[in-house]
């Protein structure tokens, strides 16, 4: 199996709207949220990432490796 965030235990999939049979974006728990400028002020976001991605701090999840 490739390792990649779809696999990892981080990673929260969301319904993309786009895709036909699977999530294909979602976001990486492994860090704090980030503190990011938006219209309505500061607010704390966890980073989009592709279950395509990788990082060198992947946590495969129970039962997947």
């Amino acid at each position: 199996m490739k390792l990649s965030c779809r696999s990892c235990f981080f990673f929260e999939a969301f319904p993309d709207t786009r895709a036909t049979d699977a999530p294909k974006r979602g976001t990486c728990h492994r860090n704090p949220p980030a503190i990011m400028p938006t219209p309505a002020g500061f607010r704390a976001h966890w980073p989009v990432v592709h279950t395509t991605d990788w990082c060198g701090e992947h946590a495969t999840r129970e039962g997947d490796g």
